[in-house]
């Protein structure tokens, strides 16, 4: 709760979701084994921030380019704007820090679903929006075995089996109903007013 609730994504952050997040705990309190939480969405890799940070500090990386590129990281969202020549000393910053053993796998691969999401070959935030639902489903997949269930907590638009940003995006859900048919099922709620 206190690593969710420290996230950059807000929705981790409302009561609703804090609720949600207790009764899924109470649940696997009494029946062991049977629920487990997995992050699924390659946008702000918090986790992984640190374990390079670290890496940087501890290499003493120097060179103010390097030293640009580090912090650069933190602030990846979708739709960042990173010119080539950043993105490629980017790319090579995060071999080097896989290499000297400063990531995990599931920590440099976050970062890799980052990078692609800001990658200056695509142009635009368009299609980085229909890299990161691709990513999201893939993930979700991954996590779901074939005897279990799954509940995604996602935007309407990520949830939505038709698309989102007005048609434009393939959304999460598109490419999860077309891989599981009846079997994913989404509900969305509306909220017209009041605050979060």
């Amino acid at each position: 709760d206190a690593l969710l609730g420290a996230a950059a994504a807000w929705p981790g952050r409302t009561g609703g979701t804090r609720g949600f997040r207790q009764a899924r705990r109470e649940v696997a309190r009494t029946q062991p084994g049977r629920c487990r939480v997995g992050g699924v969405d390659p946008q702000v890799p918090v986790r992984a921030a640190t374990s390079l940070a670290h890496w940087a500090q501890s290499a003493q990386v120097r060179h103010r380019h390097d030293l640009r590129d580090v912090r650069a990281f933190a602030t990846l969202r979708v739709g960042t704007r990173v010119s080539r020549s950043r993105h490629r000393r980017m790319t090579d910053l995060l071999a080097r820090a896989q290499t000297g053993g400063a990531l995990s796998e599931i920590e440099h691969q976050a970062w890799a679903d980052a990078l692609a999401l800001v990658d200056p070959a695509r142009g635009g935030l368009t299609p980085a929006a229909a890299t990161r639902d691709r990513i999201m489903a893939e993930r979700v997949m991954a996590a779901l075995d074939g005897s279990g269930s799954l509940v995604l907590l996602a935007h309407n638009g990520h949830a939505s089996k038709t698309g989102h940003a007005s048609g434009s995006v393939d959304s999460t859900g598109g490419h999860l109903a077309r891989a599981l048919g009846p079997r994913y099922w989404a509900a969305a709620t509306i909220v017209g007013t009041g605050s979060f």
